[in-house]
């Protein structure tokens, strides 16, 4: 997780379930990306730090937004806090990215699929 700006994880708590599961989706996307171009072997292991549900659950949300993936990354990476959030309630609805990062971060998933 060292790739995320110190301001994201102080923001969202560096050990929250959204900070982890933002790593493991930029992780799996640059992996993705290697194998793509052969640097990568589809059976070599990746790292993970979140439960494989909780990914599924946060890629719903990347995959419902069109520019969900990109404003993650300015915020993960840049450290422009409030900029997914912004994405997310543009398309859902106000206060909507609050509700599922809730639901989301407490660890009930289906609450937070059904947000979105």
């Amino acid at each position: 997780m060292r790739h995320l700006s110190p301001a994201f994880k102080h923001h969202y708590g560096p050990t929250s379930l959204f900070v982890r599961v933002t790593a493991d989706v930029i992780t799996l996307a640059c992996a993705g990306a290697m194998t793509q171009r052969s640097l990568l072997a589809e059976s070599d292991p990746i790292a993970r730090v979140a439960p494989n549900e909780a990914i599924i659950t946060f890629k719903r949300v990347l995959d419902a937004i069109p520019r969900a993936r990109t404003a993650l990354v300015h915020e993960a990476l840049d450290g422009r806090l409030g900029v997914f959030g912004e994405v997310v309630d543009g398309e859902l609805g106000p206060s909507t990215f609050r509700e599922w990062l809730d639901a989301f971060q407490r660890g009930d998933l289906a609450v937070a699929t059904r947000i979105v």
